[in-house]
């Protein structure tokens, strides 16, 4: 194939380029991108290559670009937000020159850059099960391109850019920077997580991404942060404790590599809650499992609030039947053991004990919504975690189970009577995870009949979802953006 066009973009691997006025078509796009292409921006070239498919994005593997002369690159077709409402709106203008007036936001921008929105307004989440045919990612990978910092709810004006399509969604690659504001409405957000109810004991858990030591301990590769790197998470981590979830007493934690790194967050959350006026006495508890990667689960315990009574793995040496054979455990049925603490609030009879169980299940990767490859797995897991618990009277599963709110797992943990606490999360903070756009859960917290009735409220952080994760990643001031979960928290009024 051979094509003339004008370059409107330059990328890392090619260019941009818009055939103005080629047909007449409406339905088909003028635009094209040409992988391995050559050229700046207002450049007439000759393309000529294969046509493909990459992953979803129409190409030309250019073999040989020629310039030919200069042009005016041709004005931005201006997105409708009417009109992103059909499933192939975006499809008609892909690899052309758009702009996009206006669009709102629903989670912050995300750890890869990238800042999900819909044309025009929008006052709700965009749900996992949503079909959502408006949603669009704005994108700042083009060399150059000025970053895009948003909250969720931000209005976007001025968006300007080719659009592109990646990992099932179509993205405005920004090469004018946009303008971002907050509608006063939302100037709140993250909003504060429902206030404790005095009396009650306050259980979390969080997923605080990758806490890793500088030391290379051998097997997949693993990040190694430096000193001060680990420095900046352990301050983020402490700081999300106290000022995002109100340093709860139980916080079960995952990818956490070592006790020592994990006795360090609970040292700097200890010294954070006092300059803060709050008493707290955390008391750190890992348990290594058998992870490739060396990642386990643990706790953050408030000696000064709970008596520890037990500390114990559950179904560490369970043997599989054949849907967990992978990985560095063999055949074993958990990478990563659930870690059961028995704890009372300080001072009350042995009828106010309680059973946590920290999780952290196979890891959702590969496959599809609807053919997760790891799911029966994670129905192994969930089937052997309430066989150890079995007989318990106050039982909380608590953690990062990999699997949705509706997932046959998920349906595991609560039969005979457990109850998903997670559906009396406040409408617009009900989920944990943002994949590809969509909010979603994957972390639960499940309790036993007993404690059905005794869960006073249930919430979830926005400070890592709602926030622009570029913008704080590297800010030890605030604990935005520390991970790529949002933590949950319940309180529970336990007998006296």
């Amino acid at each position: 194939m051979s094509t003339t066009g004008i370059v409107t973009a330059v990328d890392r691997n090619g260019v941009w380029i818009q055939l103005p006025a080629c047909d007449s078509d409406p339905a088909t796009s003028d635009g094209l991108f040409a992988f391995r292409g050559t050229g700046e921006v207002g450049d007439r070239v000759e393309v000529s290559g294969e046509v493909t498919e990459f992953f979803g994005l129409t190409q030309v593997i250019a073999d040989q670009t020629t310039l030919t002369g200069q042009a005016t690159a041709p004005p931005a077709t201006v997105i409708d937000p009417a009109a992103a409402r059909d499933p192939g709106y975006y499809e008609t203008l892909e690899g052309m020159l758009v702009a996009l007036e206006r669009g709102q936001t629903y989670v912050g921008t995300n750890r890869f850059g990238e800042t999900f929105l819909v044309p025009g307004s929008i006052d709700t989440r965009v749900r996992r099960t949503d079909a959502a045919p408006r949603v669009l990612a704005l994108d700042d990978a083009l060399p150059g391109a000025a970053p895009v910092h948003a909250f969720a709810f931000d209005v976007i004006e001025g968006a300007v850019g080719p659009l592109s399509f990646s990992f099932e969604n179509y993205k405005l690659l920004v090469t004018e920077p946009p303008t971002v504001r907050r509608p006063p409405d939302s100037s709140g957000r993250p909003e504060p997580i429902t206030a404790q109810p005095e009396g009650t004991l306050s259980v979390a858990t969080w997923n605080l991404l990758e806490v890793f030591d500088e030391i290379d301990d051998g097997g997949p590769a693993t990040p190694e942060p430096t000193p001060a790197e680990q420095a900046r998470k352990r301050a983020k981590v402490a700081r999300g404790i106290v000022d995002a979830l109100r340093a709860p007493a139980v916080i079960a934690v995952q990818e956490v590599e070592k006790l020592p790194l994990l006795q360090a967050i609970a040292a700097e959350a200890d010294r954070y809650a006092a300059a803060q006026g709050l008493v707290t006495r955390y008391r750190a508890v890992l348990l290594e499992g058998n992870d490739e990667r060396g990642i386990d689960v643990g706790f953050l315990l408030d000696e000064s609030r709970v008596d520890i009574e037990d500390i114990r793995q559950l179904g560490a040496e369970a043997v599989s039947s054949g849907a967990c054979e992978d990985g560095a455990s063999g055949n074993l049925v958990y990478d990563r053991p659930p870690l059961a603490v028995d704890v009372r609030p300080v001072g009350a009879a042995p009828s106010a004990r309680v059973t946590v169980v920290a999780n952290h299940f196979k890891s959702k990767f590969g496959g599809t919504p609807e053919n997760d490859f790891f799911e029966d797995c994670r129905v192994e897991q969930a089937r052997v975690l309430r066989e150890n618990v079995r007989g318990l009277p106050r039982v909380v599963l608590l953690g990062d189970f990999n699997a949705f709110r509706d997932s046959r797992s998920v349906a595991a943990l609560t039969q005979g009577g457990y109850t998903n606490t997670v559906d009396a999360i406040p409408a617009d903070r009900r989920f944990s995870f943002v994949f590809q756009g969509r909010v979603q859960f994957l972390d639960h917290l499940i309790v036993s009949p007993a404690l059905r009735g005794r869960v006073e409220a249930v919430d979830s952080s926005k400070l890592d979802s709602d926030t622009p994760f570029p913008r704080f990643e590297n800010d030890p001031s605030t604990g935005f953006a520390t991970s790529d979960h949002d933590p949950l928290i319940a309180h529970l009024r336990l007998p006296h």
